[in-house]
């Protein structure tokens, strides 16, 4: 199973699609990122402006494009700190759904702080220590006390990098001093609220996350670099300090010949290297350690935790669209035996009748999901339940069906009893006048095959069918006598008889009786 996961930041929109295994196994196969900088005038005007809207709209459309490309069957997408606090946030959020067919969730810093807890945990061994994360945003902080069980403590602050620079040192000039002291003032003055309730949890580690810590831990490596790590992607505490001191003595002109800092994250570098300054030193003991997975892989986590039946079913069955089916079929109807046995028969009349209908593969497929689902709308009311399947189906969220292929379905599944399709029925008309000739043909064979489980027993093994111009003879064979199952399937042909024009005549043929004992 492959889905993506798009995380709406502040200063970048990233993506990440995976291969989902049965067991919960995460293979990442693709990443993008753009920078688009969401946060630019939002986080002190409070709105979204127009350009930074397109920005983000042309970066998720062609993140849509890759998830296309790679066939991913669910994309999972979260926005953050920009979208959250502008007042136009929801509209945006609205537009990206209407136009990029990509629909987030506004999360809160709680939720927030609690994916890149999971997408940490991830990637990372926490062994026996007790954390603390740290994941510098363009909009805000988080900061999470956690182990390798569960998080204790998420605090989410307004310290982001791009928060900060349309606060301080916007300058291209080397940084003042009492400058860089007025954003470390600043940053402590924020931090005070939640210094204690982190102190008092304690933690062994640092752990840091995110684009801006990582480009800093290139930074360290390239302006004080050291011999080895005590263990992979840690960064010594003197040497990032020695790094920023260099940081802070260079210009816009010094800062753009620095290899390890890309150039869309210049303007915002020093204020990002001041703040993990502070916090490193704060709590940072001998250093921090550079985490890979965020939030991006957390929301990949969070799904897995909550769709583990799901993704051993796509080991099971890799075809989106048919797992979707069963999925449905399983949570709403629990005799799953009949459903799978009038598919059966219906496939089966479907191919008998071939040479009458001259329909495709495609409408072959139609059929199986609808004999799958008919009886959903029992999980409603048995009384009318045809009628709640058809709603069920057509609002239904299965997977790579556009909604005039589950309104077909749905209809088909309407009329695997009581009334055939009639002008009166709305959902019917609705449909265009071919597919209404469709839903008649596929339906009255339904019907003959649902009626020929009238006991739902799964008496009924096979089937062959003559068909001349008069008549469509349907040889039945039965483990058992199958006299029910003949008188129903007599009285549900008469559809088919006015939609074929052929009267239908069943007969048993070597009936399988149970031997005497």
């Amino acid at each position: 199973m492959k889905l993506a996961a798009v995380d709406i930041g502040s200063n970048s929109v990233h993506m990440i699609i995976a291969r989902i295994d049965g067991d919960g196994n995460i293979e990442i196969i693709d990443r993008l990122k753009e920078m688009v900088r969401l946060g630019e005038e939002t986080l002190a005007t409070g709105y979204l402006s127009e350009a930074a809207q397109e920005r983000g709209l042309g970066a998720l459309r062609r993140f849509r494009a890759l998830a296309d490309g790679h066939r991913v069957e669910e994309i999972i997408a979260v926005a953050t700190s920009a979208t959250r606090e502008a007042r136009n946030g929801a509209q945006f959020i609205a537009r990206v759904a209407d136009e990029c067919d990509i629909h987030a969730r506004i999360i809160d810093g709680v939720e927030e702080g609690r994916y890149i807890y999971l997408g940490a945990r991830e990637v990372h061994d926490f062994g026996q220590h007790r954390a603390l994360i740290i994941d510098i945003g363009g909009g805000s902080v988080e900061l999470i006390i956690a182990d390798r069980r569960r998080e204790y403590l998420i605090r989410s602050l307004k310290l982001g990098v791009r928060r900060l620079r349309d606060l301080f040192l916007s300058g291209d000039e080397t940084p003042d001093a009492d400058e860089v002291e007025a954003l470390q003032s600043h940053i402590r003055t924020r931090m005070d609220y939640s210094l204690r309730s982190i102190r008092k949890r304690q933690h062994d580690t640092l752990l840091a996350t995110s684009g801006t810590a990582g480009a800093l831990a290139r930074l360290t490596r390239e302006l004080a670099p050291w011999n080895e790590a005590p263990r992979p992607g840690f960064v010594p505490r003197e040497h990032f300090r020695a790094a920023v001191e260099q940081l802070l003595r260079m210009d816009a002109h010094e800062r753009a010949s620095l290899s390890s800092i890309d150039e869309r994250r210049r303007d915002s570098i020093v204020h990002g290297a001041v703040l993990l300054r502070t916090l490193v030193e704060l709590f940072g003991n001998d250093g921090f350690t550079i985490v890979d997975g965020a939030l991006r892989e957390g929301l990949l986590v969070d799904y897995i935790e909550n769709n583990r039946p799901g993704l051993r079913l796509a080991d099971e069955i890799p075809d989106p669209r048919r797992r979707s089916v069963l999925l449905l079929a399983r949570r709403l109807y629990p005799y799953q035996g009949h459903s799978r046995h009038v598919a059966q028969l219906a496939l089966r009349l479907f191919d008998e009748t071939a040479s009458l209908h001259r329909r495709s593969l495609i409408e072959r497929e139609w059929l199986d999901f609808a004999a799958l689902l008919h009886n959903v709308g029992t999980a409603i009311n048995r009384s009318a339940h045809n009628k709640h399947s058809l709603y069920i189906i057509q609002n239904a969220d299965l997977a790579a069906f556009s909604p005039r292929e589950r309104s077909i379905v749905a209809n088909i599944a309407r009329y695997h009893r009581r009334s055939a399709p009639k002008s009166r029925h709305p959902e019917y008309m609705e449909l265009d006048p071919p597919d209404r000739e469709r839903v008649k043909e596929l339906s009255a064979i339904l019907r003959i095959a649902n009626a020929l489980d009238r006991g739902r027993r799964g008496n009924v093994t096979s089937l062959r069918c003559t068909i001349d111009d008069q008549r469509v003879r349907i040889a039945v064979s039965a483990h058992t006598d199958p006299s029910l199952e003949m008188h129903t399937a007599s009285e549900q042909a008469r559809h088919f008889e006015d939609v074929f024009g052929r009267r239908v005549l069943l007969e048993v043929v070597d009936p399988q009786r149970p031997k005497a004992p």
